[in-house]
């Protein structure tokens, strides 16, 4: 399910230069799933006729990965390995929090500053979380039940403990 992680991952490496960066290849991704012997069924999202096309297209060459594309897989997942500790599907298994904190909010907007670049829209976000009368990060006391229920294993009391630093600098 979400071979490329819901789209996150279409954007340019971080090694590309800028004449390169063009994101993701789509193809090499899907193909990296349906190679998989252990996985039977690939989900997809598609929001357009022709995104359904290309992956119909993709899903029905039975040829191996080539190394140029196993390569290209490696890379993708080492440079975008940092995304395993962030990326809050927003399942809100956390939650409830006993001390009200929003955590999947507050993750999301760590997503928006550290994987969109959207830094001010992330900080401006936290900014009216006190103007709102919501608890923001400095509200969580690692009591850890959050990581407890956490599908994704995040280190949630590490990550609350990052986006106050950040969004509070």
């Amino acid at each position: 399910m979400s071979p490329l992680v819901g789209g996150r991952l279409n954007q340019p490496l971080p090694s590309q230069d800028t004449e390169q960066k063009s994101g993701l290849q789509i193809e090499p991704a899907l193909r990296f799933v349906f190679n998989n012997p252990y996985i039977d069924v690939v989900l997809s999202g598609m929001s357009t006729t022709d995104m359904l096309l290309q992956n119909v297209a993709i899903a029905s060459n039975e040829q191996d990965m080539t190394k140029q594309e196993e390569k290209y897989i490696n890379q993708v997942t080492q440079e975008f390995a940092y995304l395993k500790e962030i990326y809050c599907t927003g399942c809100n298994y956390c939650l409830p929090c006993p001390n009200q904190v929003n955590i999947s909010h507050l993750m999301l907007m760590l997503q928006f500053y550290e994987v969109y670049g959207l830094k001010e829209v992330a900080k401006n976000r936290y900014r009216l979380l006190a103007r709102t009368d919501k608890k923001d990060a400095s509200a969580c006391t690692q009591c850890g039940l959050c990581e407890e229920r956490c599908p994704q294993t995040l280190s949630i009391c590490k990550q609350l403990k990052k986006i106050h630093r950040i969004f509070t600098e």
